[in-house]
């Protein structure tokens, strides 16, 4: 459990998320590695005003869209980024 996310920790993530998307594409698993472990990498990455709006800008009425800003609300909250909710 990652209790919060420092810049440096940040960065670590995405090392290691980057590694595990390395050893899933050499596998040559079918369906992986999976689009939403890069977009994990990007919002672990973002700069927080982009991050912010990202998730405002999400459609909550969509399924998809309400799944993706829960987790970017979440990293948010590991980072220490203020959202609306």
């Amino acid at each position: 459990l990652i209790p919060s996310l420092s810049p440096t920790g940040c960065e670590h993530l995405k090392a290691d998320l980057d590694y595990l998307h390395n050893v899933l594409a050499a596998l040559a698993l079918p369906n992986h590695p999976h689009p939403l472990l890069a977009h994990v990498v990007s919002v672990a990455t973002l700069e927080d005003v982009a991050l912010v709006q990202q998730i405002q800008s999400r459609n909550a009425t969509d399924p998809m869209q309400s799944f993706l800003a829960t987790l970017e609300k979440h990293i948010a909250r590991l980072r220490s980024i203020a959202t609306m909710n």
